[in-house]
């Protein structure tokens, strides 16, 4: 009875104990009836019926209601067991924190009831501690780990019936048919409440391949977001997104999860360098140069949440929110999320480390610049663009002017002529980026990355990026100092994707976007670290007091992961679906997103927008990713791009 009353208790207890626990509808009604099976029990034993025979109604009292108390014990034991995993803490340390306190419980025990045969139980004691104790505790808790509580207490109302089976060889007591009909009542109603459980979850992971396009929302996945206007009159929630290109193709199907609707913007020169799908949409509106008029548009639609998906969109995502009264990120500072100079300078003014930078058209001034801060190399790119689009390391007076004059006659990633030239100290160090999800100045750390770099011709290129476990060295200076970038750059809702160079002095800026950051494999991350950007942003959006009241919860690490980006070493062309087949057959190999279509020319990758794709390699030993990826190098050296 104490187990199989656990799931009734978690329903109450549960969602005070552990806000960001969901429990579903069917485990309330679960629950609700193991509670009237058990009550058919509780009867049972009163009226002589259980397999104890007739037992004085004041001992049935007392086992009655000391088994109420393990009840609730032991389901508050698996809420803080999941807290435990939520905030990083490993099966290992909390096994063993449990059996010190338990040893010294025990203890206190013996000392008090005076007993003198503690030897003679000693051995048998520890058989049991370990057997019975300690390693079913320990499973249990990484059993947790993968579950919701509500989950694993119904999973543990099974053990009433091993319990009947064993039984059933002891003559003291009696077989019945009522303790039988009520356990297995019990079992069948735990097999609804965890099948419908999987389900559930089995929907809720997006497949980037499967199309979403927006129909009416399935009202049995999720329940319809509602918002109330300045009137206090209940409206869906609609968000428009503004540029769902690259990454930002993923957020229409985890907004529909989670019961948004939504519909497509695109700003003035959207990045059609990256991938989207058009089927995810049954609105689109394309801007027509007048502010006023498509915020008109976007209201008469009911929409209520604008977010920029892409780095494309984030200076109209502010517009359009300003233009249409809600909340977005601090408009004073929209220049400074977009202008990579306007960044540096607000973040100094925040009396943060910086990057030193100087900005113009000139050549000479550039030159000048470059000659009086007399540290080599300097870096020279857009200050509008993305992507590692025209990024210069320079060396020389000479390669100064040659990539001034190739970034002032280039068009950016968008088709707009650049203007000036960013001229910027080189920061040496590691870099790594943050990826964040923000809601009303609240910052969740959704995951760090550490990434590595190649020079090709004079150009940074991507080469791979590692995961990283919050407890690694730095992780914490690095994540601390992203979230006062978010706050000096005015992020204060939506996505965030801030990169850092951990130098010797600390963590320095290198840019941060206000948008998803690229190469989203959402299913993939809720493996390795159970959540990610693209699921995140949309939870912030359709339920912002639970995501602020789960923020900050540290993410725990249960793979590694490293990111490969493509790398062509000539001309050559994108190989067909069983070209790729020798890097998916890497014992590693978890997946991989394709950025150019299959038999289309290939330039010589010397940027992301002439990056090949991205290939996802993961293992629990690290080795073998290390071995997979120079596979991967060889690959690509040896005529995979023909």
């Amino acid at each position: 009875m104490a187990l199989a009353l656990g799931p009734a208790i978690m329903v109450l207890a549960g969602p005070r104990l552990r806000r960001r626990g969901t429990v579903m509808r069917v485990e309330i009604t679960v629950s609700a009836a193991i509670c009237v099976l058990l009550g058919m029990l509780t009867w049972s034993s009163f009226s002589g019926r259980s397999g104890l025979g007739s037992v004085s109604a004041g001992h049935t009292a007392v086992g009655v209601v000391f088994t109420l108390i393990c009840a609730a014990g032991s389901a508050v034991n698996i809420i803080y067991m999941k807290r435990l995993d939520d905030a990083g803490c490993y099966p290992s340390t909390v096994l063993a924190t449990r059996f010190i306190l338990m040893s010294v419980v025990s203890w206190v025990l013996v000392a008090l009831e005076g007993g003198n045969d503690i030897f003679v139980a000693l051995l048998p004691g520890a058989i049991v501690a370990v057997g019975g104790v300690g390693l079913p505790i320990y499973l249990l808790q990484f059993g947790v780990r993968y579950t919701e509580p509500i989950t694993t207490s119904l999973l543990i109302s099974l053990s009433p019936l091993f319990a009947f089976v064993m039984e059933l060889s002891d003559r003291r007591l009696r077989f019945s048919p009522f303790t039988l009909g009520g356990i297995l009542g019990v079992v069948a109603l735990v097999a609804i409440g965890v099948v419908s459980r999987d389900r559930r979850s089995a929907s809720q992971v997006p497949d980037p391949a499967a199309p979403t396009a927006m129909r009416a929302i399935d009202k049995t996945v999720m329940h319809d977001e509602l918002v109330s206007d300045e009137r206090g009159v209940s409206r869906i929630m609609k968000a428009a997104i503004v540029d769902a290109y690259g990454a930002g193709r993923l957020l229409p199907h985890a907004l529909k999860l989670r019961g948004v609707e939504f519909v497509h913007m695109r700003s003035p020169f959207p990045d059609t360098h990256l991938t989207y799908r058009p089927e995810d949409f049954t609105v689109e509106i394309e801007y027509a140069g007048d502010i006023e008029r498509t915020a008109q548009t976007l209201r008469d639609l009911g929409v209520n949440w604008v977010v920029a998906a892409a780095e494309s969109g984030v200076t109209f995502a502010d517009q359009l929110a300003s233009a249409l009264d809600l909340p977005g990120n601090d408009p004073r500072l929209t220049l400074a999320r977009r202008d990579k100079f306007a960044m540096q300078e607000a973040v100094r003014a925040a009396s943060l480390a910086s990057a030193d930078c100087f900005c113009s058209p000139s050549i000479s001034e550039v030159t000048e610049w470059a000659v009086r801060y007399g540290q080599w190399p300097i870096v020279l790119k857009p200050v509008l663009s993305a992507g590692a689009d025209n990024v210069f390391i320079c060396r020389t007076l000479d390669e100064v002017g040659t990539a001034h004059t190739k970034i002032m006659t280039s068009a950016d990633r968008y088709g707009q002529s650049n203007k000036v030239v960013l001229a910027q100290q080189f920061l040496s160090g590691v870099e790594h980026y943050v990826n964040s999800v923000s809601r009303d100045g609240i910052h969740q750390i959704v995951e760090v990355w550490r990434y590595h770099k190649r020079i090709v011709d004079g150009h940074s290129v991507y080469d791979f990026e590692d995961l990283l476990a919050l407890d690694e060295p730095s992780a914490q200076d690095i994540v601390s100092y992203a979230r006062l970038v978010l706050n000096a750059l005015g992020i204060v809702n939506g996505a965030g994707h801030t990169e850092v160079m951990l130098t010797d002095n600390g963590p320095v800026l290198i840019e941060c976007g206000a948008r998803l950051g690229g190469g989203q494999m959402p299913e993939l991350l809720v493996r390795c670290i159970g959540g990610d950007q693209v699921n995140s942003l949309a939870h912030s959006i359709a339920d912002p007091e639970s995501f602020i009241a789960e923020a900050g919860a540290p993410y725990q690490l249960k793979n590694h992961l490293r990111c490969v980006n493509l790398i062509s070493p000539s001309d050559g062309s994108t190989p067909t679906e069983d070209g790729w087949n020798p890097i998916k057959r890497l014992p590693s190999f978890a997946g991989m997103i394709a950025n150019i279509p299959s038999g289309r020319p290939l330039p010589r990758t010397i940027d992301m927008a002439t990056c090949p794709g991205t290939v996802y390699l993961s293992a629990d030993d690290l080795g073998i990713v290390e071995s997979d990826y120079r596979s991967l190098r060889e690959l690509e050296l040896n005529g995979l791009y023909g």
